[in-house]
């Protein structure tokens, strides 16, 4: 792991102190990504799908989730790259959420 700067190590006297090398978000997003690849193969659709499926959500949960991607398609918009299966995917999840 010290290899791959995952984790970095002092020599204190006899024993070593370890620290971590990244920090938690950019673990957690390595992770997020790798299990996106294998499990979904990628397809955020599915991941979210199945997340949403099995755990019930509170109604602030619900109110954050479609304000994050909402927010998200009005600055994708801005750029002009947004594609409309992006925006109805939003619009459907919210819908589905709501039920």
């Amino acid at each position: 792991m010290v290899e791959k700067g995952i984790l970095y190590y002092e020599d204190s006297g006899k024993a070593r102190q370890y620290y971590p090398g990244i920090r938690r978000e950019e673990a957690a997003l390595a992770e997020t990504e790798n299990l996106l690849s294998r499990v979904y193969k990628g397809s955020i659709d599915m991941m979210m799908s199945t997340l949403v499926k099995q755990r019930s959500l509170t109604k602030e949960e619900i109110r954050e989730l479609c304000d994050f991607l909402e927010g998200l398609e009005s600055r994708e918009r801005e750029r002009e790259k947004i594609t409309q299966s992006t925006s109805n995917f939003c619009g459907a999840l919210c819908g589905i959420l709501w039920m």
